[in-house]
């Protein structure tokens, strides 16, 4: 069941969610679409078989213009896309994946002139 603040707050809202493919993205996406909210995803292929509620778009967190596309016209932005293996051979790839990757993907968040974008980060709340 979901709240109804929560459904009042998220109802025709237009929200972009990283990680959606994944448990917790996945699961965060599912509650915004239960919630109301128009729901659009980053995905490195649009070839799997994804929850059809989610509008799936193909790119890289590392490319601006993918990332800009994507985001265009959503409110909110839920960015759970993360590298959660415990080992590397090289350790590097997990610190550039969570939080290289994570910072250049907020400084895109950041509002732009004339427009307000609000982000929802799990890297701020200590991932």
């Amino acid at each position: 069941m979901i709240p109804h603040d929560l459904h009042h707050f998220f109802v025709g809202q237009h929200v972009f969610v990283t990680g959606a493919s994944g448990f917790i993205g996945g699961h965060v996406a599912s509650l915004l679409i239960r919630a109301g909210a128009h729901v659009r995803a980053l995905t490195r292929s649009t070839k799997e078989g994804y929850d059809s509620a989610i509008d799936w778009v193909e790119g890289d967190l590392l490319a601006r213009d993918s990332i800009d596309a994507a985001m265009k016209d959503c409110r909110y932005v839920f960015h759970v896309a993360g590298d959660y293996r415990f080992w590397a051979r090289n350790p590097r790839e997990i610190f550039a994946n969570n939080v290289q990757h994570s910072l250049f993907f907020v400084h895109r968040c950041i509002p732009v002139v004339g427009g307000e974008r609000r982000g929802v980060n799990d890297w701020l709340a200590g991932k």
